[in-house]
């Protein structure tokens, strides 16, 4: 048997210019080789399978290098490059902290330290997991890391840099590497297929990049075992069978039943996913990042955020035009919702049953919580009588009978459209949604002037604003009015606000109820009870009245002096009733405050 290498170690970048995904790392250190600026120690912190441990490889190789490029580069055929690749170097160290993490392991490598290379200009140690070193370690460590020879250089790798010391970390020079992003991981692994002769689509290769969660090293791994079951020839469905991942198409076909409100075809589509063996969790938290990636395709500065195939931005591209704004943001609440609740729930598969028949009433949802909600600084008319029949939104072309997904694929034909990109303009939304389900849904969004409206996903709450929809409005009356008052008036425990309340004024204007009073106090008071008397005026059938306390200050006496403090409202007090001005003084009483 030959001697076979993992995709990770056999193409492990040699030089910064291979590294994928970390031109803002490899750039400074070129530089930083450039102009001579060696710092003593270095931090990389990243996640797993980035190119820490790589970068720094290159970086000790390179700072040992006899005949460095001119874009500082190593070359790789000195004594000191080809002593490195083949592990023979003197120079560079390689540790790992996690089994040398006592403080003896750091005393060993002190004592290392104090010699000088032999060969080259730099002795580097390369310490892997650094966090895991113990505290006694870590601070056996700081005098070396903070003055070192000047032959020496530390380059500290690790995953949890929160675990690190803040003395480790304020001796270092820190590069944070980022997650590699899914192009980049694409692009890697097309010249890996070109390399060793193997045919792979570009969506089996988006998909193990996705899979890989920003890891190159995953990526590399994953591709390795897709590459063996399948021979040589990596397709879609193949990466999908051995990923166990849900297909795209799974959501968006669940998305246009959920559109055209056919629950029944919706649960049908979930049923097929659990017999193929997935869990409900798995399909809904797809489906809620596929209704993530519809919000992000309605706007071109957020269309370059999903990270897809052209393929399959075009499909949401096309879809995002169709879904109403209200219906996607709600949509998302649900899935995410559904999420959440989902390890507390007994009933696993019934909860995710539930948010299905949720979403596939949502747009009836958000016609219903449709309020007319005015203001007396801007009454704006209805665009409907009270009672015309409003249509309900047309959603024919989205109504399809139940055919297996498998059998839907083989039968699906893209239309070819051109997907836009970041640079190109893009129509907005008003612009692209259709004249049918989308533009209506739209309609019934409520807008109120900035204010939103919470969605109430309660059955209960809808059939009782239906049941509000089909009264018919009351017209009040100034008679009417006064009798409503007075018998609301009376209820009122307080005898302070019921007298308030006895003395104003009603008039009637329009659709607003006005008031007069000469005194804030009166005006707050009035306006603690309005809410209970709208409520009592819409229990009558009086719907969409509104009540304006307003105060004339005409009326208030400003040449009256307000008592204030203690001592004022005594001596009004007094002044008021002689007998207990006579009673403080017999009993000799005073203010203590």
């Amino acid at each position: 048997m030959s001697n076979y290498l993992v995709s990770a170690r056999k193409y492990r970048p040699l030089q910064f210019i291979d590294v994928v995904g970390q031109e803002h790392i490899t750039t400074t250190l070129k530089n930083a080789l450039r102009n001579g600026h060696i710092a003593q120690s270095y931090l990389f912190n990243g996640p797993r399978g980035v190119g820490k441990t790589t970068c720094a490889r290159i970086l000790a190789k390179t700072l040992n290098c006899y005949n460095p490029t001119a874009d500082m580069e190593a070359c790789g055929t000195c004594d000191s490059c080809t002593s490195f690749q083949n592990a023979a170097s003197f120079n560079i160290f390689e540790l790992d902290a996690a089994s040398n993490n006592t403080v003896e392991g750091i005393r060993s490598l002190i004592e290392q330290v104090r010699f000088a290379p032999q060969q080259g200009k730099y002795k580097v140690y390369i310490i892997d997991e650094v966090h895991m070193l113990s505290t006694a370690a870590f601070n056996a460590f700081l005098k070396t890391l903070e003055e070192p020879p000047s032959y020496a250089v530390f380059i500290l790798a690790t995953t949890e840099k929160h675990k690190v010391l803040p003395t480790i970390i304020s001796r270092c020079q820190v590069f944070d590497f980022s997650r590699i992003q899914i192009p980049a991981m694409v692009q890697h692994l097309k010249k890996i297929c070109t390399i060793e002769g193997l045919q792979a689509d570009e969506r089996a290769l988006h998909l193990i990049a996705e899979k890989a969660d920003g890891g190159l090293r995953d990526a590399l791994s994953i591709f390795d075992r897709i590459a063996g079951y399948t021979q040589g020839s990596i397709t879609f469905q193949a990466v999908l069978q051995n990923l166990n991942v849900l297909d795209y198409d799974y959501f968006f076909n669940t998305t246009e039943a959920l559109l055209a409100q056919d629950t029944t075809q919706a649960l049908l589509y979930l049923n097929e996913i659990i017999l193929a063996g997935f869990e409900p969790e798995d399909f809904i938290d797809g489906l809620a990042q596929h209704f993530r990636n519809l919000l992000f395709a309605k706007n071109p500065a957020t269309f370059a955020l999903i990270q897809h195939t052209e393929e399959v931005l075009q499909r949401y591209y096309s879809q995002a035009a169709i879904c109403p704004n209200a219906f996607v943001i709600s949509a998302m609440s649900i899935a995410n919702d559904c999420a959440l609740q989902y390890k507390q729930a007994t009933n696993k598969q019934l909860l995710v049953e539930l948010a299905l028949v949720k979403l596939a009433h949502l747009h009836q949802i958000i016609k219903v919580e449709k309020l007319n909600i005015s203001s007396p600084e801007n009454t704006v008319e209805k665009k409907n009588p009270p009672n015309a029949v409003v249509n309900e939104p047309s959603v024919q072309q989205y109504q399809t009978s139940y055919v297996p997904l498998q059998k839907e694929k083989e039968n699906t034909v893209l239309a070819p459209q051109k997907v836009p990109t970041i640079t190109e303009n893009v129509a907005t939304n008003e612009q692209v949604e259709t004249e049918t389900f989308a533009q209506k849904a739209e309609e019934t969004e409520p807008t109120t002037s900035g204010k939103t409206l919470r969605l109430n996903l309660s059955m209960d709450a809808i059939l009782a604003n239906k049941n509000n929809e089909t009264k018919e409005n009351k017209r009040l009356d100034k008679s009417s009015l006064e009798k409503l008052w007075a018998k609301f008036v009376a209820k009122i425990e307080s005898q302070a606000v019921k007298s308030t309340c006895q003395e104003i004024t009603l008039e009637l204007e329009e659709k607003t109820i006005v008031t007069v009073v000469d005194s804030t106090l009166k005006q707050v008071q009035i306006r603690e009870e309005v809410a209970s008397f709208i409520a009592q005026l819409s229990a009558e059938g009086y719907n969409a009245y509104l009540f304006d306390v307003q105060i004339d200050k005409s009326l208030i006496n400003t040449n009256e002096k307000i008592p204030f403090t203690p001592y004022e409202k005594m001596e009004v007090m007094k002044e008021e009733n002689p007998a207990f001005s006579d009673f403080i003084q017999k009993f000799q009483l005073s203010l203590l405050y």
